[in-house]
């Protein structure tokens, strides 16, 4: 993905405009802990859909400013299995995410549209996958292969380093605080039925941030947690707002 990050990061597209992201484990059932909303939280939203707009932050360098999404739910299930988000970042970039535990033969794909260019990833968007990554930018094409196998392991070797060197881990406590910001915002669009923004906090993003700062996210990590494990997803959202009718 840092090829991805570099291209966008470097102006080769020109201004990102739109996005469009896959991620799916294919058809898969809830089991053990996963299975009981009162544990769980949530279902694909924690399980799947949130790496994928911690993947978008990481690619942009930029936050969720607003979020519009749709859950859909098994039949008989308390939790979802599919959730359609649309997102807007603070630069101005428009990206959807499927997230699903829901379809067979899922395409983990991924298309970023700039004004100069695209770039155009499959089989990227899950871990343990080999796939390729094609940039297409100003009248040349480089085709790229790429494999995410491994990820878990360089994701825990790279905590351990920054630990030992005495520097602050990427991703941070601040990243792990957006995230339950984003995931929070995704749950309560489809409660309202409204575009909503996350909690923004300053300093937040794939940056980096204080100990003071991070010992101060702590509680407030935990706090946001709860939140949303209390949530109830698949029971029907309320009738939007009489003046939307």
């Amino acid at each position: 993905m840092t090829e991805i990050r570099s291209a966008v990061a470097s102006g080769e597209l020109g201004q990102v405009l739109t996005i469009q992201l896959e991620m799916s484990g294919g058809r898969t059932q809830f089991a053990g802990w996963r299975a009981d909303p009162s544990l769980a939280g949530a279902g694909t939203i924690n399980n799947i859909a949130v790496h994928a707009y911690d993947l978008l932050r990481f690619l942009l360098g930029a936050e969720v400013a607003e979020v519009s999404s749709m859950l859909g739910c098994g039949v008989g299930l308390p939790l979802e299995t599919a959730v359609m988000t649309l997102l807007r970042f603070d630069n101005d970039t428009l990206a959807y995410v499927n997230a699903n535990q829901s379809v067979p033969q899922p395409l983990n794909d991924l298309v970023i549209y700039g004004t100069d260019g695209r770039i155009t990833g499959r089989n990227i968007t899950r871990p343990d996958r080999n796939g390729s990554v094609m940039i297409e930018a100003n009248g040349s094409a480089v085709e790229l292969e790429v494999s995410t196998v491994g990820a878990y392991r360089q994701t825990i070797s790279d905590f351990g380093a920054a630990v030992l060197a005495g520097k602050p881990p990427t991703p941070a406590g601040a990243d792990g605080l957006r995230s339950i910001q984003v995931s929070q915002a995704v749950v309560e669009s489809w409660r309202t039925r409204r575009t909503i923004s996350p909690g923004n906090q300053p300093g937040l993003g794939h940056r980096r941030s204080s100990p003071v700062v991070e010992s101060a996210l702590k509680l407030v990590l935990v706090t946001r947690c709860a939140d949303l494990a209390s949530l109830r997803h698949c029971q029907s959202p309320p009738p939007p707002p009489e003046a939307d009718r």
